[in-house]
């Protein structure tokens, strides 16, 4: 059993409430739940506390000190299972950038998912639009409105966009998340 497993009935509700789509991924579809749950499998390998400092962004005072990490006060830093960044946890609870701000309530199971997915919905499904375009949704959701961008594919071959290595990794746990909720459901 996954990691994520224990969170199913929260990623359940969650992506029920928030109306994900599916994703159709070689011809088969998966649901918006399965999907967010590859997502947390991607993002923090279904660990609620986990935390990556993200140096190349701490470069302005924004609440912790420049170019080091402060631990669980970094605004440039990803919390919980979906690893939403410090400064839009910031931005979503309505902090002041400078003003000092523990984000240790982040790691919460609830919290993070809560959080990621309303930044997952507000930043990256609703500027692209919900219908058929999860793949995008999902660059823009790790690396911002860039992640979205075409670009060439691999030996100057059509487009793809320009973080399809994230969305690829996302989708091999789609595929693993899939196969491991069918494996629970025959239990």
């Amino acid at each position: 059993m996954l990691p994520s497993a224990q969170y199913r009935p929260l990623i359940d509700a969650l992506a029920a409430q928030a109306q994900l789509p599916p994703w159709e991924i070689g011809g088969q579809i998966y649901s918006g739940a399965t999907w967010l749950e590859g997502q947390v499998m991607q993002e923090s390998s279904g660990d609620p506390r986990a935390r990556r400092y993200e140096g190349h962004l701490d470069r302005v005072p924004d609440g912790d000190k420049p170019g080091a990490d402060d631990g669980l006060w970094e605004d440039d830093a990803s919390y919980g299972l979906l690893q939403v960044l410090g400064s839009n946890l910031r931005a979503m609870v309505g902090v002041a950038p400078g003003v000092r701000m523990h984000f240790g309530w982040a790691l919460r199971p609830a919290a993070g998912l809560v959080f990621g997915l309303r930044h997952l919905c507000d930043e990256a499904l609703t500027p692209v639009g919900w219908a058929g375009n999860v793949p995008r949704a999902l660059a823009r959701y790790n690396a911002g409105p860039r992640g979205q961008s075409l670009v060439p594919g691999p030996g100057g071959r059509g487009l793809v966009l320009a973080n399809q290595k994230y969305v690829d990794a996302v989708a091999r746990w789609v595929q693993l998340v899939d196969a491991d909720r069918v494996r629970e459901r025959q239990r």
